[in-house]
């Protein structure tokens, strides 16, 4: 599982989307619930922002 996405600011993310590979493609398998204060400041510290060409969409919209 890989973090795909986060909802909220990268820096302070409120939830994230979880990720997986299937063959070539990356597809979402979920989302966590609301993050703790505590938690969403402790992953906003490692994440990045994706590099060009990354194989998820900027924004992943719900079905």
């Amino acid at each position: 599982m890989i973090v795909g996405g986060v909802l909220g600011p990268i820096d302070r993310p409120e939830v994230v989307i979880a990720g997986r590979y299937r063959g070539d493609d990356l597809v979402v398998i979920g989302r966590t619930v609301p993050l703790t204060a505590e938690q969403s400041t402790e992953l906003g510290a490692v994440l990045r922002p994706a590099k060009r060409g990354h194989p998820w969409p900027d924004e992943i919209k719900s079905r």
